[in-house]
């Protein structure tokens, strides 16, 4: 007999699991696998499946025991056998669940018993310990021959009977205080305690649901009070903020009523703590004045008027005006002399570029009369405008060639046909608009001119010159940075305009100081030490030709003599106009500062 295949349908901790043990040569099969993966269900199945299932198993704690049921298949010389063997009166059924007789497995069993098969193919733990102390024990005769051939040892039996005394001593009712019973009295309580305390898989099961339905519980009550603790802190900050917010929103209503305020820049704090600086500054130089005025009323109220001069004061005052205007007399002179003489040098380098007389009475002569003048500028604006209409002209000219051209070449393409007399009604009609020329060329030349000044206009844009679209997503500034520009443009154009005025100002000084220079060294030859320098230099300079022979005695002495002659008279003068020096050496430096 061999066992082919093994069905657990509902065993242990199988359910529906089939082992196979497919027929070979050595027809031998292992079946290894870690602890608790179900190796002793499977022998004790192979014996419950052969002998029958036992009245108590531990094997339930999956399924109830009315459920357990097993199956398999023996091969035999009478052929295989198909059943199963479940829990009840008639154990052994068909695969289909029918009934078989307690005797089917006879023939193929033989008379062996549970007792002979565990004991000889179902082997375990504890049929191993059972062996060993049969063995030791030698209680038949097989067991003492086992042990005697195993151990070497002889008369085994005096030996057991020595031992079996001497477990009475130790194991006897009346010795429960030696190790050994304490150990055992222990290892008892232990067992029990390890029994009492053993849980079965099913309860554990339902003991870990029930934990893990009640933790889901308390997850969905910590959800709840999270949701429940984040609106009580909701509804606290509302609480809080309420009176706020009430006092925000009747303060919104009143600001509404103020209406549109004007949009101050961001710097009108650092601009309104300025203004009362300056405010409070201006207050203290406004008292100081009242002060100095109500001094100085004091003052002329303490002045002692003269009659006589009082009524000569439109005299004295005319007198004033006029001191005024002569005052500055001859320096005027002298700066109005200078500008005539600048503006006859522009006018005589012009003239000499346009070929005409360079001195000023042949230049004046020369002047063509305001009439000319005027006609000279009226032929340059005619001209112009002609040159404008000349190009307009050249334009419409070509582009009426183009057509011209165009027409010429479709004309070419047509077909001779009959023209309608609505076409030629229509021809006469557009014929009326041949003079329409003159007012086209006046269009172009109006829409020329517009373009002009529209390339002009966009020229003065400079960097702003771009297409509309750019233009319009460019980051306009808001009215605050605009008005800090416009200030700080305003701001540089005073600026600019008083550096121009300063200007102005330094060139007028300039040309009055080289004026009052130029007068102060007409009237007090004034000589300077670049003159005595080169004076000196020309008289060396005469003497080194005479000396060398470049110029004989004769010819250079009359210089040499001149130039010794200047040189002293020089010297002499600066000697004896060293203030005058000095004034004249002032007013250079002025001059050039």
């Amino acid at each position: 007999m061999r066992i082919s295949q093994l069905d657990l349908i509902k065993y242990g901790k199988f359910t529906d699991e089939t082992l196979r043990f497919p027929s070979s040569g050595q027809d031998f099969h292992v079946i290894v696998g870690p602890n608790e993966a179900g190796k002793s269900t499977i022998r004790t199945a192979v014996s419950e499946l052969l002998f029958g299932m036992k009245l108590q198993t531990p094997l339930d704690f999956l399924h109830s025991t009315p459920e357990l049921r097993i199956g398999g298949v023996l091969e035999s010389d009478a052929g295989a056998l198909a059943f199963h063997r479940a829990r009840g009166r008639s154990p052994l059924r068909t695969p289909a669940d029918d009934k078989l007789p307690d005797d089917y497995l006879a023939a193929v069993l033989d008379g062996a018993t549970r007792e002979f098969f565990e004991q000889m193919f179902g082997l375990d733990h504890g049929r191993l310990v059972d062996g060993g102390r049969s063995i030791l024990d030698a209680s038949d005769k097989l067991g003492q021959v086992l042990f005697e051939s195993a151990a070497g040892v002889g008369r085994l039996g005096p030996v057991r009977e020595e031992l079996d005394a001497r477990a009475l001593e130790l194991w006897a009712p009346r010795r429960s205080g030696s190790a050994f019973a304490q150990a055992e009295t222990s290892f008892t309580e232990a067992v029990s305690e390890l029994k009492a305390v053993q849980v079965r898989t099913r309860d554990w099961v339902e003991r870990k649901e029930a934990r893990e339905a009640v933790e889901q519980e308390i997850e969905h009550a910590r959800a709840e009070l999270r949701r429940l603790e984040s609106l009580r802190s909701k509804l606290e900050r509302v609480r809080r903020l309420a009176p706020y917010l009430k006092e925000l929103t009747v303060k919104e209503l009143a600001l509404a009523e103020l209406g549109a305020v004007v949009e101050l820049p961001p710097t009108a704090h650092a601009d309104l703590l300025k203004a009362q600086g300056d405010l409070a500054a201006e207050r203290k130089v406004l008292e100081a004045r009242r002060a100095d005025l109500l001094a100085k009323q004091q003052a002329r109220e303490a002045i002692v008027a003269d009659a006589d001069t009082l009524a000569r004061a439109a005299d004295i005052e005319a007198l004033d005006q006029l001191r005024g205007a002569c005052m500055n007399h001859a320096q005027d002179l002298l700066l109005l002399g200078a500008e005539v003489g600048r503006h006859l040098s522009a006018a005589f380098e012009a003239a000499s570029q346009l070929g005409w007389p360079t001195d000023e009475t042949a230049l004046r002569a020369a002047l063509p009369s305001a009439l000319s003048l005027k006609t000279v500028a009226n032929l340059l604006r005619e001209h112009g405008a002609l040159h404008q209409a000349l190009a307009g002209a050249r334009e419409s000219l070509d582009e009426r060639t183009r057509e011209f051209e165009q027409a010429q070449e479709q004309l070419t393409k047509l077909a001779t046909i009959d023209v309608p007399e609505a076409l030629r009604a229509a021809l006469a009609e557009a014929q009326g608009f041949r003079t329409s020329g003159p007012r086209e060329q006046a269009l172009e030349r109006d829409i020329v001119a517009a373009e002009r000044v529209l390339a002009d206009a966009l020229d003065a844009l400079g960097q702003w010159r771009q297409p509309v679209e750019v233009l319009r997503a460019l980051d306009v500034p808001s009215a605050a940075q605009l008005a800090t520009w416009l200030k700080e443009e305003s701001e540089r154009a005073s600026a600019a305009a008083a550096a121009r005025e300063a200007r102005d100002g330094a060139h007028e000084e300039l040309e009055r100081l080289e004026l009052q220079e130029k007068h102060f060294a007409e009237n007090h030859k004034v000589v300077t030490t670049a003159e005595v320098l080169a004076a000196r230099a020309r008289r060396d300079g005469a003497w080194g030709e005479v000396r060398s022979g470049a110029v004989d005695v004769a010819t250079g002495a009359p210089a040499v003599d001149a130039a010794i002659r200047l040189a002293d008279e020089l010297v002499d003068a600066q000697l004896g106009a060293t203030q005058a020096a000095a004034t004249l050496q002032s007013l250079r430096q002025q001059v050039e500062s």
